[in-house]
């Protein structure tokens, strides 16, 4: 779990360490005071104050944030600090109130600019305290969620920057947030809040630890989809509907999955047995080609998450075709196959490209440093192999690019190798090798600025020019 977290802590300051600002100079980020709230453990009272550097918002009256460390176990919270020695405890309670903290910035969030910002959430399986309308103990175990505001002033609540999903898991979990404030704001405030709409309050908590500075990033640029408290939603797509009778032996099954991470979270089976599949994790995909046997063929999708499970299931139905008696032939006018309109990870090839036109094929990944490429890019490349099959005097040049971190004679045989095993690929497909030419052309055409995360990875790429 350390390991994970330093690692993903890295990425985030990687990709947002290199951005720059509209002038092209790189912009530093706005650092927080405190960010992982370290101070003296102590239980939150009605005089105690919150972790250094931050003010208390919570309704006047109540009790301050509590701030929790190793083996404290205050209201039985026995969790680990995810960064330092001590973390932050926040409750809303079934008085209507709730808690909340707040800092004056060191520059200010502009309007009109997008901003990127990490924090570490979980949710305490236990926080015994007393309940304010009733006065027994309670524990405040119902799900809440974050609510991050900007305003001028401390605990003003001028405009919602971002808000996460219920936290609903007990271990540390860093999440992501993205805002691009309407306003420009000096204050930035972190409050806890319940699911709406509600019809009543609810006893919850939610830990907070290890808060990344506030960085500036590119308006236009995509950031990662926040953590999911949905579960999975699976749906077959091919076949199209259950009971689709084939004559061929051999079916290709599709199905889309959404809220599934990791290919080791889906399971594919057929008649009770499970088979090889292909995953896409960035798109939810599912691909795989099966064997039919006689008969009834029953074909499971399941997939699972922290929140439960998602299951599809469809039926194919295979039988021989009963080969008659040949007639004999009806000569006809040929008639041109119609192109192809249904590419969609390459949607520039559902017409004939002229000459001289380059594509980039988008989500072709390799392994780090390698030429061998990830299975995850197979469907793009089985796509143009079709569209290759399609117009049969077309010939392409395959050629590979890299970023600039790396020696230029690294950077052109590691370039050369990827373009090369695209070809080699398509040759598998059954495209004639002499309709395809490969170049490898380093780090000397770069499309983006290499002092960038998303400029580099923009630079490291393979495309495609029609001859």
């Amino acid at each position: 779990m350390q390991l994970q977290r330093i690692i993903s802590i890295g990425v985030l300051v990687v990709l947002a360490g290199f951005f720059t600002d509209l002038n092209g100079q790189t912009e530093d980020p706005i650092p927080l005071r405190n960010a992982s709230f370290e101070d003296f453990a102590r239980a939150g009272s009605n005089t105690s104050r919150p972790p250094r550097g931050w003010y208390d918002c919570g309704k006047p009256g109540e009790t301050a944030p509590d701030i929790h460390g190793e083996n404290t176990n205050f209201f039985k919270v026995n969790l680990k600090a995810s960064n330092g020695s001590t973390f932050l405890g926040m409750v809303a309670r079934d008085n209507e109130t709730w808690e909340g903290i707040c800092q004056r910035l060191p520059r200010a969030l502009e309007a009109g600019r997008a901003y990127t910002f990490g924090i570490d959430l979980a949710r305490a399986a236990t926080y015994i305290s007393p309940g304010r309308t009733t006065g027994i103990e309670t524990n405040y175990v119902k799900p809440l969620k974050l609510r991050i505001w900007g305003g001028n002033g401390y605990c003003q609540k001028a405009e919602m920057l971002a808000e996460s999903a219920l936290i609903t898991h007990s271990e540390w979990r860093q999440y992501q947030f993205r805002f691009e404030p309407k306003k420009t704001h000096n204050y930035f405030l972190l409050e806890v809040f319940w699911q709406t709409p509600a019809l009543t309050p609810s006893n919850g908590n939610i830990l907070i630890d290890n808060a990344t500075p506030i960085y500036v990033v590119p308006a236009d640029e995509p950031t990662p989809p926040l953590p999911t408290n949905e579960p999975p939603i699976v749906k077959i797509i091919n076949p199209k509907k259950s009971g689709l009778k084939s004559e061929d032996n051999t079916f290709t099954v599709r199905a889309t999955l959404n809220n599934v991470k990791e290919k080791k979270d889906v399971r594919f089976t057929v008649n009770g047995e499970s088979k090889n599949f292909i995953y896409n994790a960035s798109v939810g995909s599912l691909r795989a080609s099966i064997v039919l046997r006689q008969g009834d063929n029953k074909i499971v999708v399941r997939g699972v998450n922290g929140s439960g499970q998602g299951q599809d299931e469809a039926m194919v139905v295979y039988y021989p075709k009963v080969e008659e008696p040949a007639a004999p032939p009806i000569v006809a006018e040929p008639t041109p196959p119609k192109p192809r309109t249904d590419f969609v990870l390459t949607p520039e090839l559902n017409s004939r490209l002229p000459t001289g036109r380059k594509i980039r094929l988008e989500k072709l990944y390799f392994q780090a440093d390698s030429s061998r490429i990830n299975e995850e890019a197979f469907p793009i490349l089985d796509e143009f192999a079709d569209y290759l099959k399609q117009y049969p005097d077309i010939k392409v040049e395959i050629g590979g690019h890299t970023n600039n971190r790396c020696d230029e004679v690294v950077c052109n045989r590691l370039s050369n190798a990827r373009a090369k095993a695209v070809a080699d690929y398509l040759v598998q497909k059954g495209i004639a090798r002499a309709r395809l030419q490969h170049k490898g052309y380093g780090k000397e055409n770069p499309i983006a600025d290499n002092n960038s995360y998303y400029g580099r990875r923009k630079n490291q790429r393979v495309e495609i020019k029609i001859l």
